[in-house]
């Protein structure tokens, strides 16, 4: 398998996979670390780490540039996984399994929402016809994602699901052990008498947190800052944030947080009312299902991947138009006023997670793997 990254998403999936006892995984990166990910080393010591070097555009994409492929290609594997088709990486292994006739996955976050050139369009429906109507099965983190292969001549089949989660059941627990410290967290902020609002992300354009201090100041002005609003991350416009913050004298009604350590999440999602991610593009959207499986009704946007198949509409989220002020403060508006609403979306939140386990993930996999080896023979 040859992914970018390894991530706090994936590499308890991946651990699980060593653990086979049907296939012998191996693990590939194009880097240890991607450089605006303010990430620890979740490699194993058995993995492997292709040479090269990375240009980053923070916030956006980052085009890694490796050398050396023998330690992929010199002892052909029976099928490769592949972690997407941005990467130069990639394209090599998608033509090494080509000439040598050996199947592939593709692994696909990607989804018609998100804005593109009419040029960028026509050319990826030539390139991508042809990567998806060769691969032997697909990987993809969402409906979204699964109906833009489809597009590109995917064998909707031949089609698992493999979104960036974390285990439910176990992020629940851990959610509901911070409980105490969550409360002691809100006293301290004078926050423990208002609604929280929490956003969690890079704070960057691409996120929206500009859209969100700008709704959050009309809702919290209009009924006397009877709100609060804890922001976790930090990015190359948290100057800017901070100055917004400071001009709405939003100062005693917000509180951020920085970046925070994945595992030290479950606090914040335990002392948040609702959960807010008003993102202009966004790929999927890993943090929604977290705030999910911790039992928060949830905001989002239709450019989000995780809206629609994660966060449905009027059952655990309201899903609003993107880059809109307006419709983001009225969402905020009916949500926080409605008590009965947070608590039923709250509690659908956790139904449609409780099936989204790592096990799960691994089974995905592995029925992936099974059908790819079955049309090879």
């Amino acid at each position: 398998m040859l992914t970018e990254i390894a991530t706090p998403y994936r590499a308890p999936v991946f651990s699980q996979l060593r653990k086979s006892d049907r296939y012998t995984f191996d693990f590939f990166y194009l880097a240890k670390h991607q450089r605006d990910r303010l990430w620890p080393n979740y490699n194993d010591d058995r993995d492997f780490i292709l040479e090269g070097s990375q240009f980053c555009i923070a916030g956006y994409h980052t085009f890694y540039f490796n050398w050396n492929f023998d330690i992929l290609f010199n002892d052909p594997y029976d099928l490769y996984i592949i972690g997407g088709y941005a990467q130069w990486a990639m394209w090599r292994v998608m033509a090494f399994c080509s000439r040598k006739s050996i199947p592939y996955i593709l692994m696909t976050e990607s989804h018609h929402s998100k804005a593109r050139s009419w040029l960028k369009k026509v050319f990826k429906k030539v390139i991508l016809t042809k990567l998806y109507s060769n691969a032997s099965a697909n990987l993809v983190m969402s409906e979204k994602a699964r109906q833009y292969i489809i597009s590109f001549g995917a064998d909707e089949k031949r089609i698992w699901f493999f979104p960036n989660t974390i285990d439910s059941e176990v992020y629940k627990v851990s959610v509901e052990d911070q409980k105490p410290l969550a409360k002691a967290k809100l006293k301290q902020w004078k926050f423990n008498n208002k609604i929280c609002f929490l956003f969690v992300g890079t704070l960057n354009q691409r996120k929206g947190i500009d859209l969100l201090v700008e709704a959050f100041s009309k809702l919290n002005h209009m009924q006397n800052n009877a709100y609060a609003l804890v922001i976790v991350g930090s990015g190359k416009m948290e100057a800017f944030v901070r100055s917004m913050v400071d001009k709405m004298g939003l100062s005693q009604s917000v509180n951020f947080g920085g970046f925070v350590m994945p595992k030290d999440l479950p606090l914040y999602y335990a002392l948040a009312d609702i959960f807010v991610l008003p993102s202009r593009e966004e790929p999927f959207g890993a943090v929604v299902l977290e705030a999910m499986a911790a039992g928060l009704p949830i905001i989002t946007t239709d450019v989000v991947g995780a809206a629609g198949m994660f966060a449905k509409h009027q059952e655990n989220a309201l899903v609003i138009k993107n880059n809109n002020v307006e419709a983001l403060f009225l969402a905020m508006q009916h949500l926080s006023q409605d008590l009965s609403l947070r608590q039923n979306m709250g509690h659908c939140s956790r139904r449609i997670m409780e099936s989204w386990t790592h096990r799960r993930l691994v089974s995905n996999i592995e029925a992936a793997v099974q059908a790819s080896l079955e049309s090879r023979n």
